[in-house]
């Protein structure tokens, strides 16, 4: 799958001056990062239930932060991707559609 054509269409987004398209925009914007991070945690807790970083030689958090993400942020997609593969409730990824077991 592309995401290229989100990333630009998110970047050459024009902030509105009407404040019903400023809300709708700025709604969308937090929905975007917040699904991310759930697919995110996913790929992650896969990772690492695979091994692939433990092949590579390293951990799964070193393994993240080689490819570019902050080690909070590889800390937080292990901790969020651990719990989901328990099935536990995660309320802060209950929004709208998205659900825990996504």
């Amino acid at each position: 799958m592309q995401f290229q054509e989100v990333v630009n269409e998110v970047i050459g987004a024009v902030v509105p001056d009407d404040s019903g398209e400023l809300a709708s925009l700025t709604d969308q914007l937090i929905t975007l990062p917040n699904a991310t991070e759930l697919k995110l945690a996913l790929c992650v807790d896969r990772i690492d239930r695979l091994g692939l970083a433990r092949r590579a030689g390293t951990t799964t958090s070193k393994w993240l932060q080689g490819n570019g993400a902050a080690p909070a942020s590889a800390a937080r997609w292990l901790r969020i991707g651990a719990g989901l593969s328990l099935r536990r409730p995660l309320p802060a990824y209950n929004r709208r559609t998205m659900t825990a077991a996504a």
